[in-house]
């Protein structure tokens, strides 16, 4: 642990490592224990602190002062119909998954109707060609028929 972050910290939660974030304690620990001349003056002046402010009595709140602190709280705003599409399409600020979502669908949809013009055009052109080879060869026929 960096000496900044224990001065931080005996600043912020006192000269004792018990009543340090959980997660720094031991790390905090083992620093204050590999240079304890380092730190010895904010301990102090932290443990002189957490000694003055341990010795002062707590005054009981008034009966009834967490119910009326929430009355008088403004209600949340409920969000707009707006509010509430931009949260849908663009979860948590981000567009991106909205801006995939829309390409992918305009691209199949592109790809899905080019492939149903082309096939439409194919299957036109080889019944055109087929209705063509079946009416001349009528006409041939007839003709010779009658000839």
């Amino acid at each position: 642990m960096r000496p900044e972050r224990v001065f931080e910290l005996i600043e912020a939660y006192g000269a004792d490592p018990a009543a340090w974030p959980e997660d720094e304690r031991d790390a905090g620990r083992e620093a204050l224990a590999a240079d304890p001349d380092a730190f010895e003056a904010a301990v102090a002046g932290a443990g002189a602190l957490d000694a003055a402010l341990g010795g002062l009595e707590v005054a009981e709140p008034p009966p009834g002062l967490a119910a009326r602190i929430l009355e008088a709280a403004p209600a949340p705003a409920r969000p707009s119909f707006a509010s509430r599409l931009k949260a849908f399409v663009a979860p948590g600020g981000r567009k991106w998954p909205a801006a995939t979502a829309f390409a992918s669908t305009l691209i199949g949809v592109t790809a899905g109707y080019g492939g149903m013009a082309a096939a439409a055009t194919a299957q036109y052109e080889a019944e055109a060609a087929l209705y063509a080879a079946f009416d001349t060869s009528y006409a041939l026929s007839f003709d010779e028929s009658d000839g």
